[in-house]
């Protein structure tokens, strides 16, 4: 995962009042600013479905690499995948 410099890790407490949250300015990565100036000039259904699907396409090629580079390299394989269907996810990302 890359590191954003205004990235905090911190998560927000659900204690305090929405109000404390807007006091906060928001700073938006170099993605974001590109995403944002597209917007101005197509904010159609069509064009954000069109976005939707260059992103799901870019990304799942971006997961098929690693995969195959996970199996190629002998750090997953069919074993492996076994023993990830049996594990309770929920479980592990809880602690």
């Amino acid at each position: 995962m890359k590191n954003y410099p205004n990235h905090k890790e911190e998560p927000l407490k659900a204690s305090e009042p929405p109000a404390t949250y807007s006091a906060q300015p928001t700073v938006f990565n170099p993605s974001q600013q590109l995403l944002l100036q597209m917007f101005a000039y197509d904010s159609s259904e069509e064009g954000l479905l069109e976005l939707q699907q260059v992103l799901t396409t870019h990304y799942r090629g971006l997961a098929d690499k690693a995969l195959d580079e996970l199996w190629d390299s002998g750090r997953l394989n069919q074993e492996r995948l076994q023993e990830l269907r049996n594990m309770h996810l929920r479980d592990i990302l809880a602690n």
